[in-house]
Order: C-alpha cells, then sequence, then structure tokens
C-alpha cells in the first residue's frame, strides 16, 4: 500500500489544502472558488505542493511528495527520501 494514499492522507492533504488555500495561498485551478473543490482538483491532477512523512515503527520514516508526478506510478507518487529517525 506504500504507492498509495490511504483514505486518512487523502483526506488530511485535501483538507490541509483547502485552509491554505481559504487563507490565501496560491492555487494553480482556475475557475473555482470552493477552496475545497479546488484542493481536491489538484491532488486528483498530482499538482498539490504538500510532502507526507509515514513513519514507520522500525523508526524509520519516508517523505512522499505529491507534485511530482512518477512515470511508473499511476497515483503520481514519488518517494524521495528514507531515513532513521534522527539522523539526517
Amino acid at each position: 500500500m506504500e504507492s498509495q494514499l490511504t483514505k486518512y492522507e487523502k483526506a488530511r492533504v485535501i483538507g490541509l489544502r483547502a485552509l491554505h488555500i481559504s487563507k490565501g495561498a496560491k492555487s494553480s485551478i482556475t475557475g473555482m472558488t470552493d477552496p475545497y473543490l479546488m484542493a481536491k482538483r489538484e491532488l486528483e491532477q498530482g499538482i498539490c505542493p504538500i510532502i507526507i512523512r509515514r513513519h514507520y515503527p522500525d523508526g524509520e520514516y519516508r517523505d512522499v511528495s505529491l507534485r511530482k508526478l512518477s512515470s511508473n506510478n499511476k497515483n503520481g507518487l514519488l518517494y524521495h527520501q528514507f531515513r532513521k529517525r534522527g539522523k539526517q
């Protein structure tokens, strides 16, 4: 399930991005005024500028960029970091 957003992550990303848009953050979606629908469309198009950090039980974490598209992943997720907690 690492190549997909969970329903909880999706809900949090849409809610967080909608809050950003409602507070004045710029969005590349035009022709809409509802921040929720704009955030949802950004996520669907793979242009949402948010990075999710997933923590694992062994202390490692992985950052998932929602903005960059990966050609071999139909959900448009790109894993770009995999680290132990506390090590940079």
